[in-house]
């Protein structure tokens, strides 16, 4: 999914869960951007740190979109809007 688009395909809630560098080594810099038909719940796997927006959670709502940016080998900041904190 490195440097897509994602739009998950259903109104239903989704959780989506950025796995370790290990499992996927996408390289540091790598943007993934997610669009949000519905309720989406970003998750991390066991090791890996998202860095949720100033304000923000790592839920999202309809029509709400953001960017991952993989900052560190198994570190991602989250960009863009979330449901606030």
């Amino acid at each position: 999914d490195a440097w897509n688009y994602l739009r998950p395909a259903t109104t239903s809630a989704v959780t989506l869960t950025v796995p370790t560098n290990a499992a996927v080594a996408f390289s540091i810099g790598t943007e993934i951007t997610v669009r949000a038909l519905g309720s989406i719940t970003l998750a991390a796997a066991s090791g890996v740190t998202l860095n949720a927006p100033s304000g923000g959670t790592l839920s999202m709502t309809t029509r709400m979109t953001v960017t991952l940016k993989k900052a560190a080998s198994d570190a991602w900041d989250v960009i863009g809007q979330t449901v606030a904190a």
